[in-house]
């Protein structure tokens, strides 16, 4: 049996996958990780299965230190990798020797990192998945975010991977995505029309920060207040992404551990693609909104899951023989 024991806990650091899906009708929202193209593509450069857990962690990774020799990669925000006295940068596959310890604390940029293991982690599924839920205590270790002396018990398996990619940067979000994050594409939303003029062009020309108080649920965002008297008459199925303006004019943007339904009006939505780029925009950082068409949100989507494709097998003609 191996393990690794956490040290420092990190902020906000729990168990993710791609979450639990078939449960919102029963009021569970999907979950899962906070960047799912980050998480992904920690398991794509161990040559895990896709929805193999990973640990995820906000502004300050955990301490960690492993009982075993394992193979590691560390994606998402931009961080600081040391082992032991080791520093590296973050994007790459580590070989981690038992009793090491690995320093994911310092982030450089970036708002959500993960860690992934080659192997697998011995986390119980709930309703098929190992997504940490904390507000029902679903998932992961508990239910709850990890603690200083926690130790999880993993799986770790063989890694083939030539030596000389090790400890460097392969992967990065925002390259592959080619996308700038001070500029979020979304798409009008079902009550975009509802709006009077004035309050569609503020929402367009002004800049939006991330507010310290967002959360996995959402990103609440501060800028101008656009007050407006739009209302629904009844709540609808809501999800990831959907951008929503309530009376106070400040919008909210939801995200991993959003509601299921919701009676606030829609004004747009960001597209699949870009949710990524936005899942890593911190607090008090600046953007603003960019409006495409639906076509071609539709389209980039399709490019981005094609782009995964391309990068796998190149991959793996490249790097990683196993």
């Amino acid at each position: 049996m191996a393990y690794l024991k956490i040290i420092k806990n990190g902020i906000a650091s729990t168990i993710q996958d791609n979450g639990r899906f078939f449960f919102r009708e029963s009021g569970i929202p999907v979950s899962g990780a906070f960047d799912k193209l980050s998480a992904q593509f920690a398991n794509i450069l161990l040559k895990n299965k896709v929805n193999t857990p990973v640990m995820e962690f906000f502004f300050s990774g955990p301490i960690i230190q492993f009982d075993v020799d394992v193979f590691v990669s560390v994606t998402g925000a931009n961080i600081n990798v040391y082992i032991d006295d080791n520093a590296y940068r973050s994007g790459g596959v580590y070989l981690i020797k038992s009793g090491s310890i690995l320093n994911l604390s310092k982030f450089k940029g970036g708002r959500v990192g993960y860690l992934a293991i080659r192997g697998t982690w011995d986390i119980e599924l709930i309703y098929g998945s190992s997504s940490t839920y904390t507000p029902c205590k679903l998932g992961g270790l508990s239910g709850r975010y990890l603690k200083c002396n926690d130790t999880l018990i993993i799986n770790p398996n063989e890694y083939d991977i030539k030596k000389n990619i090790l400890n460097k940067k392969i992967f990065d979000v925002a390259y592959f995505l080619k996308l700038n994050m001070n500029l979020i594409p979304f798409v009008k939303g079902l009550d975009w029309d509802k709006f009077e003029k004035k309050i569609t062009n503020m929402f367009l020309s002004q800049v939006m920060e991330i507010d310290k108080e967002s959360s996995r649920m959402g990103l609440r965002l501060k800028t101008i207040n656009m007050y407006h008297e739009v209302e629904r008459k009844h709540s609808i199925g809501v999800d990831e992404g959907i951008i929503q303006l309530p009376k106070n004019g400040l919008p909210i943007i939801l995200m991993a551990d959003g509601q299921i339904t919701g009676g606030y009006p829609i004004i747009g939505f960001v597209p699949k693609y870009a949710l990524s780029i936005l899942s890593q925009i911190n607090i008090g950082q600046k953007f603003k909104f960019e409006l495409i068409s639906l076509e071609k949100a539709k389209k980039n989507n399709k490019k981005m899951l094609q782009g995964i494709k391309k990068f796998k097998k190149n991959y793996n003609l490249k790097y990683a023989n196993s």
